[in-house]
């Protein structure tokens, strides 16, 4: 064996700083880890390093697309055809009837998407739909693609657990755990690819709280606010949203639970302001902050966000 079996990387001993690091004095074995995933299982202590593109996947191969409802958007979905998965549904599920949800999103998506299912691979549920998806679209190799920190591997690793296979995939709170392709043969007629986060985003170098407070959520917290122009809201310390033309109206927060925000004039000095400002314009949108979560406006609002360095935002039609 020369490949650590949680990453896929190959084995070494020259550098502690790199994927594959395991020191000259531990004899290998079936079980054996390199150290940056050893620190990732027992101490949730994840080293970054630099991951590797995925290669371009053949037109003609369907593909899984792994996203959340939080930050799902229908302009990342690849072209091939997809079987759309929403992870992390069981954070809004008391939220929102989830046969509408999924009417709302059939009709955002392209034809090149056979179908949405949600899960939660946390709770292991609707994994076995998943399974029978991925059985019934009859391919030896089938890519699991999708963001960063959106639950891939861990899906991986419910589908293990679902064949007996004694094999744990690294992963961890933070975006960036899978590095490199990673095949893993789940029978003769199956192989999994796991790959890499597509667009790597800020969570990984926000506080170690907040990065819990976002993982570790049950559920997703609605918050509506009635702004008037030249106030703002700020999450964290991460995100501020100024309010700049437009009636008195309602904005809401979708948040992990226990993610802090406040209202403020937009004249006070807050650290942000430093920060190079987006002016955006929504119309009955969305605005999703990658990992994080979302800002939904009905009407006009013209605003300016302001952002940790990294934080992902994009515009979507109102989903929820």
């Amino acid at each position: 064996m020369n490949k650590c079996p949680s990453c896929d990387a190959e084995f070494q001993h020259n550098d502690p700083d790199q994927p594959g690091y395991i020191p000259q004095n531990i004899e290998l074995n079936k079980n054996s880890i390199c150290q940056r995933c050893f620190r990732l299982k027992h101490y949730n202590d994840l080293k970054k390093v630099k991951t590797k593109s995925t290669k371009e996947i053949n037109k003609n191969q369907k593909v899984i697309f792994v996203t959340d409802p939080i930050t799902f958007n229908p302009d990342l979905i690849p072209n091939n055809q997809t079987i759309l998965v929403l992870n992390k549904y069981d954070l809004i599920e008391k939220q929102v009837n989830i046969n509408k949800l999924k009417d709302k999103i059939k009709s955002m998506v392209k034809e090149n998407v056979i179908d949405i299912i949600f899960i939660s691979a946390k709770k292991n549920k609707n994994i076995s739909t998943l399974i029978n998806k991925i059985i019934s679209l009859k391919q030896k190799e089938v890519y699991i693609l999708g963001y960063a920190s959106s639950g891939k591997t861990t899906i991986i690793n419910e589908i293990l657990k679902n064949y007996n296979i004694n094999q744990e995939l690294a992963t961890g709170y933070q975006p960036g755990v899978t590095i490199n392709e990673n095949k893993i043969k789940i029978n003769k007629s199956l192989t999994i690819i796991d790959t890499p986060g597509i667009e790597s985003d800020a969570i990984s170098d926000l506080p170690k709280d907040i990065i819990k407070k976002i993982y570790l959520a049950k559920k997703i917290k609605p918050i509506t606010f009635q702004l008037k122009p030249n106030q703002s809201l700020v999450i964290e310390d991460i995100i501020k949203i100024d309010y700049l033309n437009g009636d008195s109206k309602s904005f809401t927060l979708f948040l992990p639970e226990n993610i802090k925000y406040h209202r403020q004039k937009l004249e006070k000095e807050h650290l942000l302001d430093k920060k190079q400002q987006n002016r955006i314009t929504l119309t009955n949108e969305d605005l999703t902050f990658q990992g994080i979560g979302f800002l939904k406006v009905k009407g006009n609002a013209e605003i300016a966000i302001k952002t940790k360095e990294g934080i992902i935002t994009k515009k979507r039609p109102i989903l929820i």
